[in-house]
This record gives structure tokens, C-alpha cells and sequence, in this order.
């Protein structure tokens, strides 16, 4: 268990209980009821507990001082009956953690003994309360309606520990929600979790989509046990607002228009894991619809402990919507993102986003060599040096093989020359069938001898090996790469190489069918024309790489440190092209002369790449700046319409 800061407890709390206590007399706060239904040891829950101490305490101070007890100096407090009554009628917790469970009991219970002595306790028969009625043990997520409780086995029981939502606060909805939900990917709760328990999860909740995470649901079921105006707070991962996994979430808090507040740490580093990174935020939501939210950026930790150069903006809630969120804490930013959206389409609907090849043998790299390990080569083969081996590798088995790893071959910009000196092995036919293995011995016995002694490194786990994960590998398709995907995605296709994880920009054109190396949140992916899609690749490689573009790109896309920001099929995917008018004569004019210029600005990168005086290259060079240029003023005319 890793504590959350408590910098962090103490805001949420202070944020959502000025909210609802604002004006309330002590006899109004009694009768607020505040749980985390997720509490462990009770940090939130004691906070809660001596922000409502302190508030009553200074409430007396300015209108019934005499209510309260003198401790000299100037000082007063509560009597120990009232602070006492303050945490049986208030404060309330679950925990699927018997044990956390004692210990937020015995927490409260330290906090309601704090500052009194003998003589404050001296002639009561029953000091501390019960506080079992309070803080329950028990799954807050699964109740008797969420699950079929009859066909549960006392194992399943033991382990799910479905909860009575009638057994706490008499069945009645809460105030305030707080506090800090698990976060558990499906992954993880398939593995460690009661399969009854995870079933249950994704048929009755709504936010339960794909690959969920944990505390989607805890969100939801916040929602759900609030009462109308009711407040929640937490404190969650910042990914629900971009991942697709997120998008039911987004949904539901856009839909209903629940934010209140909306707060984003970015890549800071809130929790201290091993070997873990968590980018967080904190979400403050209504049971009531909010026309508009207030949107912090944050990306200095003290100067926003201390309340300084707050990056702040309020937002109107009809901006978000199920698509990756797109915020920023600048008016002007923001009224652009507004516009970017405004009369758009996904792009992936009008073109395909297809990941590159993962063979699963990169370190070393097998597959792969460059040309720096060629010795020779011939008409039908090339003999290469690995490992201080020779091999002969048919050219027939081969492809060009895109996967930069020096800097300068990783910096690239979307106009900018690009070749690749690698080959790469690839076993498969046009049809992404793998070549079995008489094929393998009668066309290919150079390439097999060399996969045969790189055998160690290549034997699937499936099979028996150690290194490699591949899922459909037996016994004879041991050479197989990692995954099956992409296979066919390299055949005669023209498309754009799009760098995953960047800082800027790189949508290369390519029409020499290179295979690429594998996306997701790192790597490469592509984009080419969809069948029956109405935009030209070279309009998209201009519309992508626009200033624009970024801005926004580097919003949605999940934050890494160091700058660098994903821009992975998945964002990719439901990034908002433009709707173009193709009736419009003046739309049509903008689209044609952009693709006129890109087409234009290939044909100058190929003329560069030839041996050229060097007054010919300057001419190339300013024609190609000028035509880059031209090309960004009529894609904001584009992103203007």
C-alpha cells in the first residue's frame, strides 16, 4: 500500500468540505454524512474528521464562544462528547482490508483522544464509541443486487466479501464521497481476483469497457451512492481522460455534466513506487449538472502547494464529450482546441491506423541487421556478420526495414529525407501466413541455418524456451515472430510512418514499402488511404504535421516524462479532421493546392537525395521552405473553417 500525499488529502478535503459546509451552523454539519469507500487506514476519513472539528471549534469562536472549553492562551476546543458525536454521525468508511479496517478505527479513535487528558475524560463509564458501525469491512464495489449471491460458494464469499449497503448509514445515500480508489488493470484483477468477482465487474457496471481499470468503477459507484448535489473527491490516474479504455468514463462525467473541478499533475510524480510511474489528477465531481469546471494545470508541485502561478482556466462542460480529453489551462489555447473540433470527424474514420511488426527478439535484435553488418553482397544474397559469425541470408526472405536507432536517424521531422539501412527477416508470404518449414528448408536454407543457431534466443516460452513470449507458437513455427500483426500491412502500400513517442512531429511519406517496427506507446506506427476515404495521404501528412496539430496532440496523448508525449493509433485514431466541404469551391481550392504542394515536396526530397552542384541543391532547398510554409498557411485555413 503506498499512502497518498498528504498535501493531496488535505486539498481534497478542504476543496469539497468548504463546498458543502459553507454557512452551516455545528447542529447543519452533524447531520452531513462522508464516507471513502475505499478507506484503508483512515487518512482521509481522519481528515475529514479534524477539518470538521476545526471547523465547528472556530464557528463558536465568532458567534458562541462560551460554547467552548478554554485550554488557556487564547485557545478553546470542542468537549470531548461533541467531538465524539461528530464521528458516529459524520464519518463513515468500507475497506476490503479486515485489517486496514482496524486500523482507521484505531486511527479515529487516536484523533478523538487527541488533547484531552484524565481530568477532560475523569467520570465517563464508556470513553471511546463503537466505531464498527461506522467503518464496515467489506467490497464497496459488490452488493447482493451485483452479483447472484445464491450460486456463490463460502470461497467465493470469503474472497468477493459482497457488501450491505444497508448496514451502513441505515441505507442511505452520503453528502460527500472521498478519498484515493485502487488502481487495478483488468490484467491485474484477472489474475489475483475471484473470477465471479471481475464477471461482475464488467456486467454491471457501465464503465467496465475493454480494458478497464479498477477505479473507473469506484468513480461510478461514488456517483452512485451520493445523493443528488451530493460531492465527490478523488484522486486517480490522469490516463482515463486520454486512453480508449477511458472512453466510457469520459462518457458518463460529460454526458451528465458531473465535473466541478478538474486537476492534472501531468507527468509529475506524486507516489513513490518502485519501478512504477503513476501520472495522477484530481477529479472533483457534483451529483448535479455543471455548466462549466475549472481546469488546473499543474507542473510544479510547490509553487501549486503554495497557491502560486496557478495554471487555471474555466472551461464550459459541453467541451468534453467521449474522445480523448483535450485541456489546457490557456484561454487562447483552449479556444483553438474548441475550434479544432468544432465540425470534425475521427480521423480513423476516414483512414487506416495500422501498428508496425514485433518480433519479440530485439535484445539482441535477430531478425534484423543493418548494413554496417553486410560483408558482401550478390544478385540472390547478402553475407552478413553477427556475433562474430558469417551467414549467407537470401534476398527473397528479406524486407527493408524501418527502426532508426541513432539520434540522428530518431530526430525526424515529417518533410524531412529518410532512408533506412536495415533488413529484416520476414518469414510470411503476402498473405501473413508463415512459411512452414519445407518452404523454409527448399527456398530459404540460408536464412533457416541462421534462425537454427540463434535457436536459444528465439524458442517461444510456449514451447519451452525462456526469452521469448509468443502466444500461437508450437513447436514447428518456432521461428515466428511475437505477434501476428501488421503482417500484411506492408504490401504495395503507400503510407505515413508516424513516430509513436515524440516531441514534434513525424509523419514520413513512404512508397517503398518498408516494414516498420512496432507501435503502442512506443515505436512506429502508420497511416494509409482507407477504401472509400475521401482525404489523399498527402493532405493528411500536411494536416498532421501543422503547429495546430501538435498543440493538441500534445494534450491528448498520454504524458511521458522529458517532454515526449504518444501519439499512438489509439489517440491517432480519434484525433478530429476536419470536415471538408468537397461542394465548396473555396474548401476545394484549399485542399487541392495542399496536396499539390506535398506531392510537390516529395518530388523535391527525391531530386535531393541524387548527386547535385550545389547551386541546384539551394534552389531545391528554398523551393521546398517555401512550399512547407505555404502548405502550414492553408492548413490553418483549413483548421479555421
Amino acid at each position: 500500500m503506498v499512502t497518498t500525499p498528504l498535501e493531496i488529502v488535505k486539498y481534497i478535503v478542504n476543496r469539497v468540505l468548504q463546498g458543502c459546509c459553507r454557512n452551516k451552523k455545528p447542529s447543519d454539519i452533524l447531520k452531513l454524512r462522508i464516507a471513502d469507500i475505499a478507506c484503508g487506514s483512515g487518512i482521509f476519513l481522519i481528515e475529514v474528521y479534524d477539518w470538521i472539528i476545526k471547523y465547528i471549534t472556530e464557528w463558536y469562536i465568532k458567534n458562541d464562544i462560551k460554547h467552548l472549553m478554554s485550554i488557556g492562551n487564547g485557545s478553546y476546543k470542542l468537549s470531548f462528547d461533541e467531538k465524539k458525536e461528530i464521528l458516529e454521525k459524520c464519518i463513515w468508511g468500507i475497506d476490503i482490508d479486515v485489517h486496514a479496517v482496524e486500523v482507521a478505527r484505531f486511527n479515529l479513535m487516536l484523533k478523538l483522544l487527541e488533547s484531552e487528558t484524565e481530568p477532560s475524560l475523569r467520570g465517563r463509564r464508556k470513553i471511546l464509541p463503537d466505531l464498527q458501525n461506522n467503518i464496515k469491512y467489506g467490497n464497496s464495489l459488490i452488493d447482493f443486487e451485483k452479483i447472484n449471491y445464491s450460486k456463490l460458494t463460502q470461497l467465493d464469499k470469503n474472497e468477493i466479501v459482497p457488501f450491505d449497503w444497508e448496514n451502513i448509514n441505515s441505507g442511505k445515500l452520503f453528502d460527500v464521497i472521498l478519498g484515493n480508489p485502487p488502481y487495478v488493470s483488468t490484467e491485474d484483477m484477472i489474475n489475483l481476483l475471484n473470477k465471479k468477482e471481475v464477471k461482475a465487474y464488467k456486467n454491471k457496471y457501465n464503465t467496465s469497457k475493454g480494458q478497464f481499470d479498477k477505479y473507473f468503477i469506484f468513480v461510478e459507484r461514488a456517483i452512485e451512492k451520493v445523493k443528488t448535489n451530493g460531492i465527490i473527491g478523488c484522486i486517480i490516474p490522469n490516463k482515463f481522460s486520454k486512453i480508449k479504455s477511458g472512453e466510457a468514463l469520459r462518457d458518463m462525467l460529460s454526458k451528465n455534466e458531473y465535473i466541478e473541478e478538474y486537476i492534472d499533475f501531468g507527468s509529475l510524480q506524486l507516489f513513490k513506487y518502485r519501478n512504477k510511474t503513476i501520472y495522477s489528477s484530481i477529479l472533483i465531481l457534483k451529483n448535479a449538472k455543471q455548466k462549466e469546471f475549472k481546469f488546473v494545470e499543474v507542473d510544479n508541485m510547490s509553487k501549486w502547494y503554495s497557491n502560486l502561478e496557478l495554471k487555471k482556466i474555466k472551461v464550459e462542460s459541453s467541451v468534453l464529450g467521449n474522445l480523448p480529453w483535450a485541456l489546457v489551462a490557456n484561454e487562447n489555447d483552449m479556444s483553438l482546441i474548441t475550434k479544432m473540433y468544432r465540425n470534425s470527424i475521427r480521423l480513423g474514420n476516414e483512414v487506416e491506423l495500422f501498428n508496425g511488426i514485433q518480433t519479440s527478439a530485439e535484445r539482441p535484435p535477430i531478425y534484423w541487421f543493418s548494413d554496417k553488418e553486410i560483408l558482401e553482397e550478390s544478385k540472390l544474397y547478402f553475407k552478413i556478420k553477427k556475433k562474430d559469425k558469417q551467414y549467407v541470408i537470401e534476398k527473397d526472405i528479406l524486407k527493408r526495414y524501418f527502426k532508426p536507432v541513432l539520434k540522428k536517424e530518431k530526430n525526424l521531422g515529417s518533410y524531412d529525407i529518410f532512408d533506412t539501412n536495415k533488413f529484416i527477416i520476414f518469414p510470411y508470404n503476402c498473405e501473413g501466413k508463415l512459411y512452414d518449414l519445407n518452404t523454409m528448408k527448399s527456398k530459404y536454407p540460408n536464412a533457416l541455418h541462421y534462425l537454427m543457431d540463434n535457436y536459444l534466443e528465439l524458442e517461444p516460452k510456449q514451447i519451452g524456451g525462456k526469452r521469448r513470449d509468443v502466444p500461437l507458437a508450437k513447436k514447428e513455427t518456432w521461428y515466428q515472430y511475437g505477434r501476428d500483426q501488421a503482417l500484411t500491412a506492408f504490401n504495395n502500400k503507400v503510407k505515413l510512418i508516424v513516430g509513436v513517442l515524440s516531441k514534434k512531429a513525424m509523419y514520413l511519406y513512404d512508397d517503398n514499402d518498408f516494414v516498420i517496427s512496432s507501435g503502442g506507446t512506443a515505436g512506429y506506427c502508420a497511416i494509409s488511404e482507407k477504401d472509400g476515404g475521401r482525404y489523399q495521404l498527402e493532405f493528411i501528412q500536411a494536416y498532421l504535421t501543422h503547429p495546430f496539430a501538435e498543440k493538441l496532440l500534445s494534450i491528448i496523448g498520454s504524458d511521458f516524462e522529458n517532454g515526449f508525449y504518444s501519439r499512438g493509433t489509439n489517440i491517432l485514431e480519434r484525433f478530429p479532421l476536419k470536415n471538408i466541404n468537397f461542394n465548396d469551391k473555396y474548401q476545394i481550392k484549399l485542399y487541392s493546392d495542399i496536396v499539390t504542394n506535398v506531392k510537390r515536396i516529395h518530388e523535391v526530397n527525391k531530386s535531393l537525395k541524387s548527386n547535385l552542384s550545389k547551386a541546384s541543391r539551394q534552389v531545391l532547398l528554398d523551393e521546398k521552405k517555401y512550399l512547407v510554409d505555404n502548405t502550414e498557411k492553408l492548413v490553418t485555413c483549413i483548421y479555421n473553417l
